[in-house]
C-alpha cells in the first residue's frame, strides 16, 4: 500500500505537535491520518465533521478543474467555530491571559516539578 505523501509545512506542523505534547511523532501523524479517513468519511455521507477545540465543517464539491498535475476538486468549505475557540480569540486579542495559556502554564509547571 502506498503511503500518504506529506510537504514540508505538513511535516512542520506535525513536529511542533509533537513537542508540544510530547507525544511520539508517529503518534501524532496518525491522528493526522484519522482526521483525514473521518473528514472524508463524512464528506461521502454528506455531514459536516465537528473538530474538539476548533469547531465544524463542512465540505462542499463545486466542480473539477485541471492543473498541470491533473484533475481537481474545487471546493466550498464552511467553518462554524465553537464557544471555546470564539473566547480564547477574544481573550488574547483583549491582551487577557487566555484559557490556553493558563493551560500550557501549569503543563510547564507539571512537566518541570516532574522532572525536579
Amino acid at each position: 500500500m502506498e503511503k500518504l505523501k506529506m510537504y514540508k509545512k505538513e511535516k512542520e506542523i506535525i513536529h511542533k505537535i509533537h513537542l508540544l505534547t510530547g507525544k511520539p511523532y508517529e503518534d501524532v501523524k496518525e491522528v493526522f491520518e484519522g482526521i483525514l479517513y473521518m473528514v472524508l468519511l463524512a464528506y461521502l455521507e454528506k455531514e459536516p465533521v465537528y473538530f474538539p477545540f476548533f469547531g465544524e465543517i463542512e465540505l462542499k464539491y463545486l466542480k473539477d478543474r485541471y492543473t498541470q498535475s491533473g484533475r481537481v476538486a474545487e471546493i466550498d468549505i464552511d467553518f462554524s467555530p465553537n464557544e471555546f475557540l470564539l473566547r480564547v480569540i477574544g481573550q488574547i486579542e483583549d491582551k487577557e491571559e487566555s484559557d490556553i495559556e493558563k493551560f500550557l502554564k501549569n503543563k510547564i509547571h507539571s512537566i518541570l516539578k516532574s522532572m525536579l
